[in-house]
């Protein structure tokens, strides 16, 4: 079995944290469940992906933003959905606010792909 690529490792690991993040919202009890996943998920991951330093390519680099913007538009379809089951006047602010904070993110996860101090 040859070992996995940084591209693929970035993509499990967010795919990991995305499904912990929505337990946490989704899942009764699911708080602690996904704190717990995230610290050990973080600890697990950082050694794996920090021993490829080798930068991505172009084309992996396209890859992976095509995956955050996916999971991106599927938290903005989650949200909106949450929106207009309990449509009042806080929902819609905190639904707000919690866009504000996925625009915030997608722009962080576009930065630090094609930033000019890339990390990835």
């Amino acid at each position: 079995m040859k070992p996995w690529s940084k591209l693929h490792l970035l993509i499990f690991h967010d795919i990991l944290c995305f499904a912990l993040v929505m337990a946490w919202f989704f899942l009764p009890g699911g708080d602690l469940l996904a704190l717990l996943g995230l610290f050990l998920l973080t600890k697990r991951f950082n050694k794996a992906i920090q021993a490829r330093s080798a930068p991505l390519q172009p084309n992996e680099r396209k890859i992976y933003f095509l995956f955050m913007l996916t999971a991106f538009l599927i938290a903005i379809g989650l949200l909106l959905t949450w929106l207009i089951r309990h449509s009042s006047a806080a929902t819609w602010s905190f639904g707000s606010l919690g866009l504000i904070i996925l625009l915030t993110m997608l722009y962080q996860a576009y930065d630090t792909i094609y930033g000019s101090d890339s990390r990835i």
